[in-house]
């Protein structure tokens, strides 16, 4: 997502998110890590004056906790009301490590945890982006289930095999039913 995207979305979706007492989740993920970027969004989020509209930050591919902090610095330096930022953990990039369950990113979710309780925001996990396959994404739930998230971002469609993007890790019915068992 870049700034003018912002511009774009948030009037077309806004009169239906307040009709329909719904929310509206934007956010800064592998494709935009450039703090300009990053400020110019939640600029124009705070700017929308409108508490609908949350600003979700998944961390960056490369492992960095110094990185990753320094995003949420760069936003809530912006005015951005707390209540509005969510982290989200999708993992970072194998990048060479081991990686015997062939996950499509390698959870950390110690880190996730210490990043949460350093900003005092909610932290989901994304496990349809740590996983990369619908096997992973289920073992990835059950891993996930010691820490303290706030809540997942699980990717499903009717017949994944039709999905635009990602369709190797997108759960059909049966399957978000399973995840939904772990969660619960």
């Amino acid at each position: 997502m870049l700034p003018e995207h912002v511009d774009q979305v948030l009037p077309a979706l806004l009169p239906a998110a307040k009709s329909f007492n719904q929310q509206i989740y934007l956010w800064l993920g592998a494709r935009n890590q450039n703090h300009l970027v990053q400020v110019e969004i939640a600029r124009k989020i705070k700017k929308a004056r409108s508490p609908r509209v949350f600003l979700m930050i998944k961390n960056q591919p490369w492992e960095d906790e110094r990185h990753w902090l320094g995003i949420y610095q760069h936003i809530l330096g912006t005015g951005l009301n707390q209540k509005q930022i969510i982290g989200c953990h999708r993992g970072f990039a194998p990048s060479g490590k081991r990686n015997p369950q062939q996950f499509r990113n390698l959870p950390h979710f110690d880190l996730a945890m210490k990043i949460k309780t350093q900003t005092n925001l909610p932290m989901l996990l994304d496990p349809s982006h740590i996983g990369g396959s619908v096997t992973n994404v289920i073992t990835v739930l059950k891993k996930a289930q010691k820490f303290n998230f706030d809540g997942y971002l699980i990717e499903a469609h009717p017949r994944p095999s039709q999905a635009l993007s990602d369709s190797t890790q997108q759960l059909n019915a049966t399957g978000l039913k399973s995840a939904l068992k772990i969660i619960s």
